[in-house]
């Protein structure tokens, strides 16, 4: 189905940039925070961490500690060794990193530990299935509409 088809429409690039000017989130943005219940395209969540970024690099705000960045930087394989998913697919602090208190803090900030975090790898895991499966009409339409119950319960506990 197409975005047409399913009535969703996402927010330009330069829409999202004039929404948050006119909200004010342009300066001092350190402890200010945004609701952002979309489960779009993430041009809204990228602009906010875009402008988050550029306002503590400008007031040279430490985003990592350096100690920590090894675990905590996205470029690096460090961040599979500070996160581990358990059993239930929960994600979890690992053995190594469980005494480091910077990566406890961002764990607990980002609410790394939550039901919806659990949604989000059951949601990639359950698309991914989906698409193996599209030889199989059938069973991919099941799925399909197991993806759409989750993707709504996600977005009504995000």
């Amino acid at each position: 189905m197409s975005n047409k088809d399913k009535c969703q429409k996402f927010t330009p690039v330069d829409m999202v940039q004039k929404k948050l000017d006119l909200a004010g989130y342009t300066t001092n943005l350190t402890g200010k925070r945004v609701l952002e219940n979309s489960f779009g395209s993430g041009n809204m969540l990228l602009e906010i961490v875009r402008r988050y970024i550029k306002n503590c690099l400008n007031q040279s705000i430490p985003l990592i500690e350096d100690t920590a960045r090894q675990y905590l930087y996205p470029d690096t394989e460090g961040i599979q060794k500070a996160f581990v998913r358990d059993d239930q697919y929960y994600i979890k602090i690992s053995d190594e990193c469980k005494e480091d208190d910077t990566v406890k803090d961002f764990y607990k900030q980002i609410n790394l530990g939550g039901e919806i975090h659990r949604l989000d790898y059951l949601l990639m895991s359950m698309i991914g299935m989906n698409s193996k499966m599209m030889d199989r009409p059938e069973v991919s339409q099941k799925i399909g509409q197991a993806i759409e119950m989750l993707r709504a319960k996600r977005n009504i506990m995000g």
